[in-house]
């Protein structure tokens, strides 16, 4: 991903300034020749360094998505994140889940000092989620697809027994919230 780049930015500003440090102790050619090449790098890297400070140099945007889950259930709904690691896109916006009660979280970021948390077993998710009219699913486009996981394999199963309907849909970009109710609860 073109934002790890960036880590190498600061090892290219000190070689850039090593090199420009000795080019300036030998003499005014090699200094005037180090100027111009540390001009011309910063100048070729400027550009994409840009880019990659803007919400399009991201494969997700989290802040669009946490604003997505924040408007997409009601009060008490359950919401589910497939696969697990979507729950940061929660945190972009303190308070955006506050109102959904995550019914596969068994220990919070900061009880498990991890980054997501920690998820129940999943007998345990499939069983929360048959028990739920309603379930605010935030996901990526494929869906989770992609993870083998026990938990996120239940969490893919459950919505696709396809007993609920689609309430309401939020696409952007790398990120899907969509509201699954039970017929009659939309």
């Amino acid at each position: 991903m073109d934002r790890y780049v960036l880590y190498g930015m600061a090892g290219l500003a000190l070689l850039l300034g090593a090199v420009l440090d000795r080019a300036s102790r030998g003499g005014r050619g090699r200094a005037s020749v180090a100027v111009v090449a540390a001009g011309a790098a910063v100048a070729a890297l400027l550009p994409m360094t840009l880019h990659t400070r803007t919400p399009a140099g991201r494969l997700d945007d989290a802040t669009s998505a946490a604003h997505a889950i924040r408007a997409a259930g009601r009060e008490g709904d359950a919401v589910v994140y497939l696969p697990l690691r979507r729950r940061v896109w929660s945190l972009a916006v303190p308070g955006a889940a506050d109102h959904l009660r995550d019914i596969a979280l068994d220990r919070s970021p900061v009880a498990s000092a991890t980054l997501y948390g920690t998820e129940v077993p999943a007998g345990v998710i499939a069983r929360r989620m048959r028990a739920e009219p309603r379930i605010v699913l935030v996901t990526d486009p494929s869906g989770g697809r992609d993870e083998e996981d026990a938990r996120e394999k239940a969490k893919r199963a459950l919505v696709a027994e396809r007993r609920f309907e689609t309430c309401r849909a939020w696409r952007g970009r790398g990120a899907r919230v969509i509201v699954y109710a039970l017929p009659g609860h939309c």
